[in-house]
């Protein structure tokens, strides 16, 4: 859930790592860290989809 808002805030509303962290009550780097998280899971959700078809 937390990878999600964090992704969300950054990706689709622009919010700054430094607006998130305060928003959040967490560190810039726990953003940076979700942000990365969030991303390698949907990386991986296109992968199986590739692969697998619809």
């Amino acid at each position: 859930e937390k990878q999600r808002c964090v992704m969300q805030l950054r990706d689709i509303e622009g919010k700054s790592y430094k607006d998130i962290a305060t928003l959040l009550d967490i560190s810039e780097e726990q953003v940076k860290v979700n942000i990365f998280r969030a991303r390698q899971a949907i990386k991986q959700q296109f992968k199986k989809t590739e692969n697998y078809g619809l």
